[in-house]
């Protein structure tokens, strides 16, 4: 009898941890910044599992290739833009990763809710600005992008605008 009721009692205590546990995921202790270092990274290793890992399943992106000039919906749609290109910077490469050398400069995150944020940062150059904008939102898998923003601005543009 004894036996059955430490079993019993290990068993509750053990649901307790585990749905105490449950209830504040590690997406909300976790800094959404995060996933923009997940995302240069998957991107300076031409990683397609990686970066597949960092969207939500129903994400949207408007990406700066001909190709996709709408809206791209959908994780694997978004992948399927995106794929091509890295296997074309792998088969250019004459080493191995990493084959890019993003660096995320001036990240700026802004919390809109609990689970949600926005953050943008530069991963250009002296002659391109890339400006990415990504929306992430909190979910049981982690911080996840819903949306990525990605344009590319030529720096001479730029000045030649500011000078008039």
């Amino acid at each position: 009898m004894r036996a059955r009721f430490v079993a019993v009692a290990v068993g509750f205590v053990a649901c307790c941890f585990w749905s105490c546990r449950s209830a504040a995921p590690p997406a909300l202790r976790s800094d959404p910044s995060e996933v923009v270092a997940a995302l240069v990274h998957a991107f300076n290793n031409l990683d397609a599992g990686e970066l597949r890992s960092l969207f939500a399943e129903d994400a949207t992106a408007f990406l700066p290739f001909p190709t996709a000039g709408r809206r791209v919906n959908g994780r694997e749609a978004i992948m399927r833009v995106i794929e091509p290109m890295f296997a074309a910077e792998r088969a250019r490469s004459s080493h191995a990763a990493p084959y890019l050398t993003l660096t995320a400069r001036d990240p700026k995150v802004q919390r809109i809710a609990r689970d949600a944020a926005i953050v943008t940062f530069d991963v250009g150059n002296e002659e391109v600005f890339s400006r990415r904008t990504v929306i992430v939102q909190a979910s049981g898998r982690g911080w996840e992008i819903v949306h990525l923003h990605a344009s590319n601005v030529r720096a001479e543009l730029v000045a030649g605008a500011s000078a008039q």
